[in-house]
């Protein structure tokens, strides 16, 4: 194996390791409460004394193989062998010059939810709840939860928030209103088969997951941006999501009518259905819209690359360790 190949598989292998669950709680093991260089308390990390991809590059040496490497440097972190320090931000900054800060495994897996892409959903334009479909705060709901499960370990199949940090994470305002939604959303996605029970004390909330969501979203993940959750209208999420999915054209085409039915739309008015389309595509940084008669053809600009493998390492290291 060529050098270069070695290090893209170096960098994939620290990748890795930065992305799990037992880097994450090494990490809250052994950070202090304040920098050893300077006495600062605010924007703590901790600093490896051997820099993490030496560290990786040493086991490599020893085993020449990507799985034997990954396990034997997470079992390193696992009994607490590699040797630390802790530092500001500043401080750690100075200690590898040359290299620009990379985010810390938080800062990385915070801005993303996931939800099952082979997930059937019928969706709710209006205010007004109806069988067998959800409405907005349902749907938040939903892509809330995969950001629970992909950044706190689930244990046996349970998540627990408090009712104030969950309306902020999907920027809505805590309140009565909302508590009344979210009562109604969890609901709903019981009847979705999402949810297969839950406790309700006070603010703090305890949802138990059914074991066939789970396995949905370990095969088949799609992972969102937190970003694009947070609207108050049906519409401009519906088309976040699902024209998410197509984020890797950069054209694409759809029958209105054929549109309408992914999106929940019921509206008969042509004329009003591409309205509220377009409306919505304004509200979509991301997308443009033009109407060929009845056919919709976006441009999806790029968006950037989707850290799909280190997600799904995430996503792994939550539900099955």
């Amino acid at each position: 194996m060529g050098l270069m190949s070695d290090f893209s598989t170096l960098k994939k292998i620290e990748q890795r390791v930065r992305s799990s669950k037992s880097y994450h709680d090494w990490i809250l093991r052994n950070k202090s409460f304040c920098c050893f260089a300077c006495g600062a308390t605010e924007n703590i990390q901790c600093h490896h004394v051997v820099e993490l991809y030496h560290f990786i590059r040493g086991h490599w040496n020893i085993y020449a193989d990507e799985e034997k490497t990954f396990q034997s440097v997470i079992d390193m972190h696992n009994d607490d062998k590699c040797e630390c320090v802790t530092l500001c931000e500043t401080c750690h900054a100075i200690k590898h010059p040359a290299r620009r800060a990379m985010p810390q495994q938080d800062a990385h897996i915070d801005l993303w939810t996931v939800i099952p892409r082979s997930i059937k959903l019928t969706l709710n334009h209006s205010v007004v709840s109806r069988p067998d479909s959800i409405g907005l705060v349902s749907f938040q709901t939903l892509l809330g939860i995969g950001w629970y499960v992909i950044n706190k370990q689930p244990h046996s199949r349970m998540i627990e928030f408090h009712r104030r940090r969950f309306a902020e994470l999907l920027g809505k305002k805590a309140g009565t209103s909302f508590n009344n939604c979210l009562n109604r959303a969890i609901n709903e996605l019981n009847t979705l088969g999402v949810i297969a029970g839950s406790h309700i004390a006070d603010n703090q909330v305890e949802i138990h997951l059914t074991q066939s969501y789970l396995d949905e979203l370990l095969k088949n993940p799609w992972f969102v941006p937190l970003s694009d959750i947070t609207t108050n209208q049906m519409c401009v999420l519906a088309l976040r999501w699902f024209l998410g999915m197509q984020s890797r054209r950069k054209q694409y085409r759809i029958g209105l009518d054929k549109l309408t039915g992914h999106l929940g739309i019921t509206i008969k008015s042509h004329y009003r259905a591409i309205e509220s389309i377009t409306k919505a595509c304004e509200k979509i940084s991301w997308v443009k819209i033009r109407m060929e008669k009845d056919m919709c053809i976006f441009t999806i600009e790029q968006r950037g690359a989707t850290p799909v493998f280190s997600l799904r390492h995430a996503l792994e290291d939550s539900l099955t360790k």
